[in-house]
């Protein structure tokens, strides 16, 4: 019977220090995930803001190329992203799609607000135009054709507008978990406070206008002394 007893606290010890042991090893392979796309993050950073020479110049123009602008901000995403990992905050599915979909969205506002008239184009010489506005820094590149461009054809310029900001504006909401009711607050609580510190404040006035004409009443039914 104790030989059974201690047999069972060793088969239970070496699935404890197997269990302890695996989960260092993935805390290892996780922290050594998150240095490489940290590293990786300050890598997209410094080929967006320098232009460089040589291959670092062709990576620079095939960034702006294909996401334009945005470039500036993919770096600066996953160096986010990283943080979040680092300190096992890991983002949810949900809000992965609605940051992805926000950047072409963004993209995408660059062809319908630009000055691009992409129907005069064929597919393959509008995709080089993207490509080259988004290298000169002027457009949001190849990404902006994911979204935009169909907006463009079957909604026309405006209709195309106003989509993308409704879009942009969901696409924030769900990625800071905000709700109508949240966004009508955020509103209502500082335009509630003007109100407020209005009314105090003209409250204030009409008493100080009305202590010194308290004062002249008081002074003229004061009976005078000879």
């Amino acid at each position: 019977m104790a030989t059974n007893t201690s047999s069972a606290a060793k088969n239970r010890k070496t699935r404890a220090d197997t269990a302890k042991a695996l989960q260092e090893e993935r805390m290892r392979k996780r922290q050594f995930r998150n240095v490489v796309l940290f590293a990786f993050s300050l890598f997209l950073m410094a080929v967006a803001f320098i232009e460089g020479q040589n291959l670092w110049l062709f990576l620079h123009n095939l960034l702006f190329g294909i996401s334009g602008i945005l470039a500036y901000c993919f770096g600066i995403i996953l160096l986010l992203i990283t943080l979040m990992l680092a300190y096992n905050r890991k983002p949810q599915k949900m809000q992965v799609f609605f940051i992805i979909l926000l950047s072409v969205s963004f993209c995408g506002a660059f062809l319908v607000f630009g000055n691009i008239n992409i129907d005069k184009f064929g597919f393959f010489e509008g995709i080089v135009r993207l490509y080259t506005h988004g290298v000169e820094k002027s457009g949001g590149g190849l990404f902006s054709a994911l979204l935009g461009w169909p907006l463009y054809l079957m909604f026309g310029r405006t209709g195309a507008k106003i989509t993308i900001v409704l879009l942009i504006f969901v696409c924030m909401m769900a990625i800071m978990r905000k709700g109508l009711y949240d966004l009508i607050e955020s509103i209502r609580k500082p335009v509630s406070s003007q109100i407020n510190k209005k009314r105090e404040e003209r409250e204030l006035l009409e008493q100080i206008g009305e202590s010194p004409a308290t004062e002249e009443n008081t002074n003229k039914t004061k009976p005078s002394i000879d």
